[in-house]
Parts: structure tokens; sequence; C-alpha cells
């Protein structure tokens, strides 16, 4: 996502892609999660229709509404790059009103404390990001068996300190 004022074609197609909705559907109140709504509220299906509320699945979202309130659920993506590319789309949307952000991160800090750990797999190098760290040629791909080595040591120390 290139940052900048988005137009009315570009907004359109930007929450089509992302959310599933035109920019003129979308409801005042949306909640994002970084991973997909199924995954993070178990049951959400049954939840909703047991709370007597209609619903939607729209792409990777779910279009929530009883007969005076609309919501969306939706995927924000995995990610700060791609939940801010989410969040900056709804900002843009003039009837969003409120943004409600549910679920956890993870990062590596000395005063970080979480459980989230996070080891992906590969990597998307964008065009003179990060050269001065890492050079142009250095393949950007996790190492299994490192990532297996560091899997098996954080078990370890998770069970020791149960």
């Amino acid at each position: 996502m290139v940052y900048g004022e988005l137009g009315t074609k570009a907004l359109k197609w930007a929450t089509e892609f992302v959310f599933g909705l035109d920019p003129e559907s979308m409801p005042s109140t949306v909640v994002i999660s970084p991973i997909k709504i199924e995954e993070y509220f178990k049951g959400f299906q049954p939840i909703v229709a047991g709370k007597r509320l209609k619903f939607e699945k729209v792409e990777n979202s779910y279009l929530v509404w009883s007969e005076d309130r609309q919501f969306l659920f939706g995927e924000g993506g995995i990610g700060a790059s791609n939940f801010a590319d989410s969040s900056y789309i709804l900002c843009h949307c003039k009837n969003v009103e409120k943004i409600i952000f549910v679920g956890t991160g993870g990062g590596i800090g000395e005063h970080v404390k979480t459980v989230d750990i996070n080891i992906p797999p590969s990597c998307i190098r964008l065009d003179k990001v990060l050269e001065i760290l890492l050079p142009p040629k250095a393949p950007a791909k996790a190492n299994p068996e490192l990532a297996q080595e560091l899997k098996i040591a954080i078990e370890k120390k998770f069970k020791a300190s149960e």
C-alpha cells in the first residue's frame, strides 16, 4: 500500500479488496483483528446467531446487523504494516466512526512481556528497505532448522517456568 490520499477509485478498490465492501456501505463501527474472525472469535457464527443478529460473510469479513445498528468484523492482516494499511483505509471511509482493534501482538525487547512468538517462514523485501542492515542478496527466508531449534528451546524454558 502506498501512503497518500486515497481518491474515490483507490478507496473503492482498497475497501473492496481488503474488506469486501464498497466504502459507501461501510458501517460506522468496525472491529478488526490481525487474524481471521473465525479464529479469533471461536464459534463466531453461532454466537452472533444466538444473539438474534443477522450476518453475512463478505470476503474475510462479516457484516453483522440488528434492526438499528450495523457492524463489520474484519481481518486487519498479520503484521504491523498490514494492520496499518487496514486502519488507514478505514480512516478514509466517511461512514466509519469507531474502529475497535482486538488481538495480541508480539515483539522482541528487554521490557516486552508477551506469550506470542512469531517466526515468519519468509518475507517480501521491498525496494531500498533495510539495505543497510541486510544486503539485498541475502535470502529473505527463515532457516527451518534454526526455527525448530528455537521452538524446542522456548518450549523447554516455558515448561521449566511452570
